[in-house]
């Protein structure tokens, strides 16, 4: 005689029939994939999910110049780099845009960056002494501050409904989107990473009748930091998407601003999770995101939420952190007119 190993209850019932709708699912990206393979591991208890497709290890960082001293090498020593996950390429625009991913980290972690490039110069005569010039190294300091979501879901909702299917998926959407308000307006406080808007050494340009020279500044600045200008993206508030686009760069020249996607010839995209009146140019690249996924990151289901009433809860916490390098790479204006 076949004994029947699970409880005839509404979650069950539910989380069975999840099984069939999502074989039915196309294949989506690696934080998809994760959501469909949790659910198909059905049952109540605590799940680890780890990262899939790992890359192999970028080897360990090698002493130079001197171990004793911070800036000239010793930042360098003991330094991990992780393998480049796009964990969330599709739930956020801004490591769409080129975010530097790390992932598979356990903990804190340390990044040499140099600062100072040597100068290279030119040897007049023979038998001329060559200058020294040493590099200035500096570090970028990881550590995990935790991002999370709880959606609560009625027994007879999930009973009567394919909610689950969603639900998941609305919970990785609303990480993205807090990974995207953070990488900009982030302030370092409270739990929160700091952003791009916080970070001491960006170009702060006026926004005061914002034009075509102001523009240019902003651009022109950016590059003499370090950033590349096939990798600049605008990103800018739907109000300042309006206000660009209806100011021309000189009276009667008939070219707006910002005018199909574009600002001064290069990629402009506007969003919601940008403030009101604020303006960013940058290159996104030189923003690291870290995802300290070792172990797996937090993916629960506890079909015991509220007993008496009959909830559900889902529960996802992703353990992340970023940092700008150089801050100079990004120039910002704000109460754009």
């Amino acid at each position: 005689m076949m004994i029947d190993t699970f409880p005839h209850d509404a979650a069950q019932a539910s989380e069975l029939r999840t099984l069939g709708l999502l074989g039915r699912a196309n294949a989506g990206p690696t934080l998809i994939e994760h959501l469909r393979d949790l659910v198909q591991q059905h049952g109540p208890q605590k799940r680890r999910i780890s990262s899939a497709a790992l890359r192999d290890l970028v080897r360990f960082s090698q002493r130079d110049l001197t171990s004793s001293a911070a800036t000239a090498g010793g930042f360098l020593i003991g330094v991990k780099n992780s393998p480049i996950e796009q964990l969330l390429a599709r739930y956020s625009i801004l490591v769409e845009a080129g975010v530097t991913m790390l992932s598979d980290l356990s903990g804190p972690i340390t990044i040499p960056r140099v600062r100072t490039v040597p100068v290279a110069h030119w040897l007049p005569a023979d038998g001329t002494a060559i200058v020294e010039a040493d590099p200035v190294f500096g570090q970028l300091a990881l550590m995990p501050k935790f991002c999370s979501v709880k959606i609560d879901v009625s027994r007879q909702l999930l009973l009567q409904s394919d909610a689950e299917t969603i639900v998941g998926v609305q919970a990785a959407e609303a990480v993205g989107r807090a990974v995207d308000i953070a990488i900009l307006h982030g302030t370092g406080t409270f739990g929160q990473p700091t952003g791009i808007l916080a970070t001491a050494g960006i170009t702060a340009q006026s926004g005061t009748s914002l034009s075509a020279a102001g523009l240019r500044a902003m651009r022109r600045n950016v590059l003499l930091a370090g950033a590349r200008e096939d990798r600049l993206l605008w990103i800018g508030a739907p109000d300042v998407q309006e206000t660009l686009g209806s100011r021309e760069f000189s009276a009667g020249s008939g070219r707006v601003l910002w005018a199909d996607g574009k600002i001064e010839g290069l990629p402009a995209v506007a969003s919601s999770l940008v403030n009101p009146g604020t303006l960013v140019v940058g290159d996104f690249s030189r923003v690291t995101c870290a995802i300290f996924d070792k172990n797996g990151f937090s993916l629960e289901w506890n079909p015991y939420e509220n007993f008496q009433v009959g909830l559900c809860s889902l529960r996802l916490i992703l353990p992340v952190d970023f940092a700008m390098s150089p801050a100079g790479a990004f120039a910002v204006a704000t109460a754009v007119t």
